[in-house]
């Protein structure tokens, strides 16, 4: 119990330390923070299936809730600090930052949502709403931009039916929030429909760079079969991106992104992927499969989940991933470089105990032969 106390308090510890640095990523970019990535601090945070939040400290290959009170069972949500800030948890300042939000009726006796952002301290402790977002709704699934003290995130103006459901009728916008400033600003429309969605990749060039889903008719999703339909059919997919200096909005006109981030915009080629830096020439990579988005730029190379491979930024070389971390039914996720060592996330079917999700690998045992 001894050992428990004092992990619990070294790991508050950390989340103090470097509190100037921990909204930004190494090299000073934005960073992405969703239910699957929260990397920050050299650790990541990330929640339970009860809404308690933990942290991995990299350096020590230590886990914890974020909670200092001395040898709490971490099962009271009324006593225990880690519950409740499962929602964005952002660390910036020295502070936590999260959202909650609720369904009330306005004075046209109509339901709306209103989003309360909240800060609180690296314990969790000393919680405080600090600004409310009256009628839109942030989904607990998307993917929020952090960008120095300024946050990128898309709200929805939800429609309920006289008795309070939802009707799938919404309007998303892009929206940011200042940490400094206390600044809230709704900054553009991105789509209006039915079930309609959207999926915002980041930051390249002072644009944020997103697609939208949208649906102009109502959807009967009883009588669809999601194995077998074509549910895409049913949208109008469009990719877009806003210039963050004047607001402007205009269609993306670069072919698809599969992965912005580190300061490039990412896209496949006929032969592989091409790598388009902010400043520079394009770097083409050849005999690199990457169909999907899951791609990960640690220690200068450029890793893809489904071809267990990873290629050289520098160099062009590429190389398979070892496969005791990357085989057909599994796959160790990369989520950070520290210490000369990949951090690298176990896929669940691999999870034991959610305080143990994570393992410490050299480069020579993550990445081996080279393909040619």
């Amino acid at each position: 119990m001894k050992k428990k106390i004092t992990l619990a308090f070294i790991l508050v510890a950390l989340l103090l330390t470097g509190c100037e640095k921990i909204s930004e990523t190494d090299g000073g970019y934005f960073r992405i923070v969703s239910p699957y990535i929260n990397v920050c601090n050299n650790g990541e945070l990330y929640s339970d299936n009860n809404s308690r939040l933990l942290f991995c400290d990299f350096e020590a290959m230590r886990t914890a809730y974020i909670c200092a009170k001395p040898n709490c069972p971490h099962i009271d949500e009324n006593s225990c600090s880690a519950f409740g800030m499962e929602h964005h948890p952002i660390l910036y300042g020295g502070n936590i930052y999260y959202f909650t939000y609720d369904i009330y009726m306005n004075d046209e006796r109509e339901y709306q949502f209103v989003t309360h952002i909240n800060k609180a301290d690296p314990d969790g402790t000393n919680r405080k709403e600090i600004y409310k977002i009256d009628g839109l709704s942030i989904s607990v699934g998307d993917r929020i931009i952090v960008d120095g003290s300024t946050i990128y995130f898309t709200a929805e103006d939800v429609e309920f039916d006289e008795y309070g459901s939802s009707t799938n009728y919404t309007v998303g916008y892009l929206c940011s929030y200042d940490f400094e400033s206390g600044e809230f600003e709704n900054m553009v429309e991105i789509y209006k429909g039915y079930s309609s969605g959207d999926w915002v990749y980041g930051i390249w060039n002072g644009k944020i760079y997103y697609h939208t889903s949208v649906s102009e008719n109502k959807i009967d999703w009883d009588s669809i079969d999601i194995g077998t339909d074509d549910v895409m059919s049913l949208y109008t997919l469009k990719h877009y991106c806003l210039n963050i200096a004047d607001k402007n909005v205009s269609e993306n006109d670069l072919p698809e992104p599969l992965y912005i981030g580190e300061g490039y915009y990412i896209y496949t080629t006929e032969n592989g992927i091409c790598l388009k830096p902010e400043n520079g020439y394009d770097i083409f990579i050849d005999n690199f499969k990457a169909e999907t988005g899951l791609l990960y730029i640690l220690n200068g190379y450029v890793i893809s989940s489904d071809g267990k491979i990873c290629a050289d930024i520098k160099t062009g070389k590429v190389y398979k991933i070892n496969p005791e971390y990357a085989s057909e039914s599994f796959f160790y996720e990369p989520v950070h470089y520290l210490n000369e060592r990949f951090i690298l996330k176990k896929p669940m079917s691999n999870i034991e105990d959610i305080t143990d999700m994570y393992i410490s690998v050299r480069e020579s045992e993550y990445i081996v032969e080279e393909i040619v």
